[in-house]
C-alpha cells in the first residue's frame, strides 16, 4: 500500500480580485486520462490513474461518501442566512444532484456522519472532517488561502490495503482510492451564509461547494465560471452553482448509468515542432456563442479526450502560463511524477525528481 496527504496548496481556494479573472474566463485548463476536467490523479506503474472514493467496496463501486462537522464555526455569520450545517448540506447536494438536460450525471450518495471533535488534519483516521478552528492554522494556511482540502490516497497495483483505526484493514479495488479528505476553513477569515455576502466576508456556500469538489476528487479548473476555479474574493453575490465544466467533471468520476448517452467526446493531439505538448490548455468553446463549455490539459504525449454535451464546438490550444501555472493543478500532475514539483513540496526530502515544466513558447489557433 502506498498513500499520502498531498500538499495543501494544490487544492486550496485563494483570494484574488474576481473581476480581473473574469476577463480570462474563456481560457481554461483541466483534464486527465481519457477524461476532461481536472481530476485528482496518482502515478500507478508510470501511468496516470484517476483517484476516487471506493472505500472497502467491490466493483462497481457504490459511490458512497460521508462527511462530519466539527461544530466550532464561530467565524461564520449566520445572522442573515441559514445554518452552517444547512449550507454544507446544500454544497454537497450540488455535486450529488449534478445534471445535464435535467438528467442526473452521477451515482453519488453523500451523507452526513457523526459530529467530530478533531481540530487538526488527520489523514489516517478515515473520517472526513470539515472544520473552522484549525489548531495548526499558522502553518496550514499560506498567505491568501481561504480554505483547503487535504486528501490522502491509497494507490498501486490493485488491490491495495490500508488501515483505519475504527474499521481495521480495508481494501482499495482500484488503481487509486481516496481514503481520507479533510476540509479546513481559515479561522482568521469571516464567512457568511447570507444571500448577499457582506463586504469583507467570504460566501460559505460557494467556498464549501468548491472544497467539496476537492473532497470528491476534483482538482482546480481554469474557467472563471466554474466552481472549481482556483481563485475567489470576498463580498457580493458569488457564483454558487456548478458550471457545465463542473458537471461533466464529476460525471466522469462517478458516472450515472445514462451518463455516456448524455455526452460525446472530442479527441485530438496538440503538437509543437512535430512532438506532443505536455499540459497544454485545450479550451472547448461553443461554436455559436463563443462561450467556454469545458477544457482540459493534454497528456504527456500531447493527446486529449474531452467529454462534452452534444453540440458544435471550436477548440483552442494555449500554453499553461500567465494566469495560472502547473502548480495550480498539482493533483493532476501527480499522475505523471509523484516525486517532483508541483506534485510534492520542493523543500521535502522525498521531492527529488525534476520539476514538471510544460512548454510555454507556442500559441494556439482555432481549428
Amino acid at each position: 500500500m502506498r498513500g499520502r496527504t498531498r500538499a495543501f496548496h494544490t487544492r486550496s481556494l485563494r483570494r484574488q480580485a474576481w473581476r480581473m479573472w473574469l476577463l480570462a474566463g474563456i481560457l481554461a485548463s483541466t483534464a486527465v486520462l481519457v477524461f476532461a476536467y481536472n481530476h485528482e490523479q496518482d502515478d500507478v506503474n508510470s501511468a496516470p490513474a484517476l483517484t476516487r472514493w471506493c472505500v472497502n467496496q467491490a466493483q462497481p463501486c457504490s459511490d458512497q461518501v460521508t462527511w462530519s462537522l466539527n461544530g466550532s464555526e464561530t467565524n461564520v455569520d449566520t445572522s442573515s442566512g441559514v445554518s452552517v450545517v444547512t449550507t454544507l448540506q446544500t454544497a454537497f447536494a450540488s455535486w450529488q444532484g449534478a445534471s445535464l438536460s435535467g438528467q442526473s450525471v452521477t451515482g453519488l450518495s453523500i451523507t452526513q456522519g457523526p459530529a467530530s471533535s478533531a481540530t487538526t488534519i488527520n489523514a489516517t483516521d478515515c473520517v472526513n472532517v470539515i472544520g473552522f478552528a484549525d489548531s495548526n492554522a499558522s502553518s496550514d494556511f499560506s498567505t491568501g488561502t481561504i480554505a483547503f482540502t487535504a486528501i490522502a490516497t491509497a494507490f498501486g497495483t490493485p488491490p491495495t490495503t490500508y488501515t483505519c483505526p475504527s474499521a481495521g484493514t480495508e481494501t482499495c479495488p482500484l488503481p487509486s482510492c481516496i481514503v481520507d479528505a479533510d476540509i479546513e476553513f481559515n479561522p482568521s477569515d469571516t464567512f457568511s451564509t447570507a444571500t448577499t455576502t457582506p463586504s469583507g466576508d467570504f460566501d460559505l456556500q460557494a467556498i464549501a461547494t468548491h472544497e467539496a469538489g476537492h473532497l470528491l476528487g476534483m482538482d482546480h479548473s481554469g474557467l472563471a465560471s466554474a466552481i472549481m476555479f482556483a481563485f475567489g474574493d470576498a463580498g457580493g453575490v458569488p457564483n454558487r452553482n456548478l458550471s457545465t465544466d463542473d458537471v461533466l467533471g464529476i460525471g466522469t468520476i462517478y458516472p450515472s448509468s445514462n451518463f455516456t448517452s448524455l455526452v460525446g467526446t472530442l479527441n485530438g493531439t496538440v503538437t509543437l515542432s512535430g512532438s506532443g505538448v505536455f499540459a497544454a490548455h485545450v479550451v472547448v468553446t461553443n461554436a455559436t456563442s463563443g462561450l467556454a463549455v469545458a477544457d482540459g490539459l493534454t497528456n504527456s504525449n500531447g493527446t486529449y479526450s474531452i467529454v462534452v454535451p452534444p453540440g458544435s464546438y471550436h477548440l483552442l490550444a494555449l500554453p499553461l502560463a500567465g494566469v495560472y501555472d502547473l502548480s495550480d493543478f498539482a493533483g493532476w500532475a501527480c499522475g505523471y511524477e509523484e516525486n517532483g514539483p508541483p506534485c510534492c513540496d520542493p523543500t521535502s526530502s522525498g521531492c527529488t525528481a525534476n520539476a514538471l515544466t510544460p512548454p510555454t513558447n507556442y500559441t494556439g489557433k482555432y481549428n
